[in-house]
């Protein structure tokens, strides 16, 4: 993959393309096997290629987790805009409705969830620079007044929690998830 002197045989097209590659093979590995069974050691192996080629584009473990988890998000926001069928940030309910998607996504793949967030992950983050960019404007949206950020966050947060009690051992009876979603809205709103 490299030359003599270092340099990428690869063009930037390929260069896309075999993260690609590595990124499905770190993901099919992950589900079969668990986060735990990632490495850049056994990424490598498993793709036929030199240790050295993997820890170019990460790094080390983390590295590689984190990359997981951001294809896996970008993913999930493409799925969710497309789910929101054009629906306008605007709208009064667009917040509710993206987060009623939203849970429900990951119910419906809870391997997904626990690949993107293994054990003890933090909730996703809505940004400029994350993988959850396409979702930010109903988020902007969808609050009125100081601390937009904090009261996402927060948001985000009731809702990881959400989706984390809804696949683990639920004792009792428990609220059903929609309705945890708009109260968590309503006091994400407060």
């Amino acid at each position: 993959m490299t030359t003599p002197q270092g340099r990428s045989l690869l063009t930037d097209g390929d260069e896309t393309s075999f993260l690609g590659r590595l990124l499905s093979l770190a993901r099919r590995m992950a589900l079969e096997e668990g986060s735990a069974a990632l490495s850049t050691v056994r990424l490598a192996r498993d793709a036929g290629v030199p240790k050295v080629t993997v820890e170019k584009r990460f790094r080390n473990r983390a590295d590689l987790l984190a990359a997981l988890q951001a294809d896996i998000l970008g993913e999930a926001a493409e799925s969710l805009v497309d789910a929101l069928g054009g629906m306008s940030p605007l709208r009064p309910q667009a917040l509710e409705t993206l987060c009623r998607l939203w849970v429900a996504h990951w119910l419906d793949r809870p391997a997904l969830f626990r690949v993107a967030f293994p054990e003890g992950a933090a909730p996703p983050r809505i940004g400029p620079r994350d993988a959850l960019a396409p979702l930010a404007i109903y988020f902007t949206e969808g609050f009125d007044g100081t601390e937009d950020g904090a009261r996402a966050d927060l948001l985000l947060c009731a809702l990881h929690g959400i989706i984390l009690s809804q696949l683990g051992p639920r004792p009792g009876d428990w609220t059903e998830p929609g309705d945890l979603v708009a109260l968590a809205i309503s006091t994400a709103r407060k």
